[in-house]
């Protein structure tokens, strides 16, 4: 069940902003992951004893009591389903790159990526108890590959890159700091997945996720500090074949390139699963049109849309831009926003309820809720494609303001079919 959670966290885009923390800040870097796994084991806490503010209902209704509906549909359609569409690309234009690394082949660019997702989709129409499973086995497969090849790295270091300094720069240091908070997004996730069913106690579940992936982060981060040059880490490109080759040969090389497939494969299978099951949701909360719910359980029709948005940002190219990373940066920072909101909200929903005393925050969440907010400005501000990210927001903000006035509009229209008619008048 933990590895339903982590389906982002193993994904390729976490090991390229991994090894750039590495590259950028060194020595700090295991600071820099502690923290960031800290603050989200102490969001996740929010969950015990206080209801769960990740499951569908209780957030939506929690942020349209507090925030209003434009604004509400800004955060939840900026966050989750705009990474499922732009992340989910990227994720699999990634995993073309490294399979035609490992497997030589002569298949066009977009062939490997279209036709894991034709894969991954065939198994969500099919059975979501097949998705569940190859969820689990895609993120084994991550974690033992990385794992070996950490041990193998830690126990054969290579020797200290001598002259391969980067220059200091402030701005690049303080959002690298930041950047550790990226790196936990996701665990949410698991409320939206393929038939996984509620847990009584979920916020211990979040908690082993993201420890779990702090630990793997912590061998993955040394074995790189070991073998790459602080400049490669920085750079961020996918990921380490050198070193792989350093360690353990061409051995070496097809572990990575697996590790990378699985991951894609875990974090397409669980990003789509979960956006389809969200967009119903919204759906049933009357923001969006009656057509993303569907009269039976599974939401096919939604999955394909988002299945077909993927496969056309594939074919076409454009996946391998550089507008289309930016905007899957741009949804993890609205999604730390949406964190630190949805917990916000729900405090004061709690603390206000009538017959009980008002509580005060504990200050361990406040801080965590606080270091998400600052993240979240702080990488918007710093992020190197500003123009990019201010379209992606005003996008999301009048996506959000239809959204809001179609919501509307759906209810007069609710209430005038459920007022009754004067007397001694027919309907």
């Amino acid at each position: 069940m933990v590895l339903c959670a982590m389906g982002v966290m193993l994904s390729p885009p976490s090991l390229e902003i991994l090894g750039s923390i590495v590259g950028e800040t060194g020595f700090l870097f295991p600071v820099i992951l502690c923290g960031g796994a800290l603050v989200h084991r102490t969001l996740s806490s929010f969950l015990k004893g206080r209801g769960d503010t990740s499951r569908p209902t209780l957030e939506t209704q929690s942020l349209l009591a507090r925030l209003g509906p434009h604004l509400t549909a800004t955060l939840l359609l900026g966050s989750r389903p705009a990474f499922a569409l732009f992340g989910s690309a990227l994720i699999l234009a990634v995993a073309g790159h490294a399979f035609n690394e490992v497997f030589p082949s002569r298949l066009p660019g977009p062939v490997v990526p279209l036709v894991l997702l034709g894969l991954i989709a065939l198994c969500n129409i099919v059975s979501p108890m097949l998705s569940r499973r190859i969820q689990v086995c895609s993120g084994a497969t991550v974690i033992a590959c990385l794992t070996a090849l950490s041990v193998a790295a830690l126990l054969h270091p290579s020797p200290p890159f001598a002259g391969d300094i980067l220059p200091f720069e402030p701005w690049d240091r303080l959002r690298h700091v930041f950047l550790g908070a990226v790196l936990f997004v996701g665990y949410d996730l698991f409320f939206f997945g393929p038939a996984q069913p509620y847990s009584a106690y979920p916020y211990r579940l979040l908690h082993r996720s993201v420890t779990t992936a702090a630990v793997l982060f912590l061998l993955w981060g040394f074995a790189a500090f070991l073998q790459v040059t602080p400049v490669r880490s920085a750079s961020g490109a996918v990921p380490y074949f050198t070193a792989a080759r350093i360690v353990w040969g061409e051995t070496g090389r097809i572990l990575l390139g697996t590790a990378i497939l699985a991951g894609s494969v875990a974090a397409v299978n669980l990003l789509i699963s979960s956006a389809s099951s969200m967009l119903v949701h919204l759906s049933r909360a009357g923001m969006l049109p009656s057509w993303f719910d569907p009269a039976h359980r599974r939401p096919t029709r939604v999955l394909l849309l988002l299945v077909s948005a993927t496969g056309a940002l594939l074919a076409s190219g454009v996946a391998e831009q550089p507008v289309t990373e930016a905007f899957a940066r741009c949804a993890l920072y609205f999604w730390l926003l949406l964190y630190g909101a949805s917990r916000v909200v729900h405090w004061n929903r709690e603390r206000n309820k009538p017959f009980l005393p008002p509580r005060p925050l504990p200050s361990a969440w406040k801080y965590a809720t606080n270091a998400v907010f600052a993240a979240a400005v702080v990488l918007t501000v710093t992020d190197p494609d500003p123009v990019s990210v201010l379209g992606f927001a005003l996008g999301m903000v009048v996506l959000g303001k239809g959204v809001s006035l179609s919501s509307d509009r759906t209810g007069i229209e609710a209430q005038k079919q459920a007022k009754p008619s004067p007397a001694g008048k027919r309907p």
